[in-house]
């Protein structure tokens, strides 16, 4: 859709921005968009219930977050989930689709990759580089598969009493490196990233507070009340004040995503790169299934969720 020509207050053209009534409509499969008093609020569902982490949700977060961000009218961003989980589970139908069109024709590979880099990085950055105004993330729930890093590198940080989080990578066969764990690095230090990376435990509320990776520890519902009190805080304040106080806050989480991030992404796509020669190399060899080792390694990884949900 063509934006409309504006011209500013020295007559000069410019392009219109694209309002939130629009980007909320795009993505209304994936998230709620909301904004009063220019506190915008996000919240991510499936299906109006806990959000499930699907490829097109991997898509749509960092998109999101890049409209709201260009968006002048949000002078505050909230960012939360739905119910009681923050994400309740990974799309593992289509995961496994993917595994065995890759172990079927490894040349797909190729193509994968191509889309998984750009994503990938799109995912831990966005918050980062692509919002210029304070941001609050709410983990509403447990997480029972990951992307907690879009929260954590949030300006502010609040958790629910019962949620709990893991890096669920390395057991289903893939090296962390899509910023989750290179987030853990950041907030709880390296010797613990490297247990949870490796083990898979959980993280629940009370470590992730002492450790500094969340600010408060509350119930669900008083969650998004608080979140509001805060950015109603913030909005006391200057335009130009949030702004550049915002700069300063995301300095440090910027530079470690400038030294890290793309060998972590590389690290994760190189490894899912062999694992998918070797799914095809298995098959060749007349092993039952198109990629045995794959799908019990997603089947693990359910089962491990399932455990953990009761």
């Amino acid at each position: 859709m063509p934006r409309k020509m504006l011209r500013n207050t020295n007559g000069a053209p410019y392009v219109s921005h694209i309002s939130l009534e629009e980007y909320a409509d795009w993505y209304q499969d994936f998230a709620v968009i909301t904004r009063e008093e220019g506190i915008c609020v996000i919240r991510l569902h499936t299906n109006d219930g806990s959000a499930i982490i699907s490829p097109g949700m991997h898509k749509a977060i960092p998109q999101i977050l890049k409209y709201a961000g260009m968006d002048p009218d949000n002078e505050v961003i909230i960012l939360t989930g739905t119910g009681d989980d923050l994400f309740a589970a990974m799309d593992a139908e289509a995961l496994k689709t993917v595994a065995q069109s890759l172990a079927e024709d490894p040349l797909k590979l190729s193509d994968q990759l191509v889309e998984l880099w750009p994503d990938a990085l799109a995912l831990a950055n966005a918050v980062v580089f692509d919002v210029d105004v304070p941001t609050i993330g709410i983990m509403n729930g447990p997480t029972h598969t990951g992307l907690t890093q879009v929260f954590t590198y949030c300006d502010l940080t609040l958790m629910a009493d019962d949620a709990y989080l893991y890096d669920s990578h390395f057991n289903r066969n893939l090296a962390p490196g899509d910023g989750l764990f290179q987030s853990l690095q950041k907030f709880i230090g390296d010797k613990r990233a490297n247990y949870y990376g490796y083990t898979g435990a959980n993280i629940d509320a009370k470590k992730a507070l002492e450790w500094g990776m969340v600010n408060e520890v509350l119930p669900r519902e008083e969650l998004l009340p608080r979140a509001l009190e805060i950015a109603q805080g913030m909005m006391k304040n200057e335009r130009h004040v949030r702004r550049m106080t915002h700069a300063l806050m995301r300095q440090r989480v910027a530079r470690h995503l400038v030294e890290d991030l793309h060998f972590h992404v590389l690290s994760e796509g190189w490894g899912g790169t062999l694992s998918a020669i070797n799914a095809a190399q298995r098959l060749k060899d007349g092993h039952t299934g198109p990629s045995t080792f794959v799908d019990d390694r997603l089947r693990e990884s359910v089962e491990k969720s399932d455990q953990r949900k009761q």
